[in-house]
């Protein structure tokens, strides 16, 4: 019984691996090539930064980390990107809301996604949000591919 539900669990993931495989990422840049994201990342903790950069990297993502919102806008202000992914709540002058707003005005095409454990965005705040993921959450990347394919 152990052995043939081992057997469908892999099954299952041979065929999400092979829908993954087909699956266009869009770029703002073609240049970057359908399988290539390039996201931001803002996270303050830092085993949370790694495992949602991890998780992301496994889609074929390029993933630019930094643990403060004023961190990311500096590399906001130098590079374009096609996702930002931050946390809300971070210390510094800047949180993950700052940082979505000035995304959107330097990139109006820019995905912006939001995530916390404490702070869930009012309606007037979610304006420049494309999502937002409550934490704790398992697997991030699964949350975020649709966004990036579908627009």
């Amino acid at each position: 019984m152990e052995r043939a539900s081992q057997s469908r669990r892999r099954e299952g993931l041979v065929i999400i691996m092979h829908e993954l495989q087909d699956l266009h990422i869009p770029s703002q840049d073609a240049s970057m090539g359908t399988s290539s994201c390039r996201v931001l990342l803002a996270e303050d903790q830092t085993l949370i930064r790694l495992e949602v950069a991890d998780s992301l990297r496994r889609l074929g993502w390029s993933i630019e980390e930094c643990g403060s919102a004023d961190e990311a806008l500096a590399l906001l202000e130098c590079s374009p990107f096609d996702l930002v992914l931050s946390d809300i709540e971070m210390p510094g002058r800047h949180d993950g809301l700052d940082l979505a707003r000035h995304a959107k005005i330097l990139y109006p095409a820019i995905k912006v996604v939001l995530m916390s454990g404490g702070h869930v965005p009012h309606a007037e705040e979610c304006g420049c949000l494309d999502l937002f993921v409550p934490k704790p959450f398992i697997d991030i990347g699964e949350v975020l591919l649709p966004l990036m394919v579908n627009g």
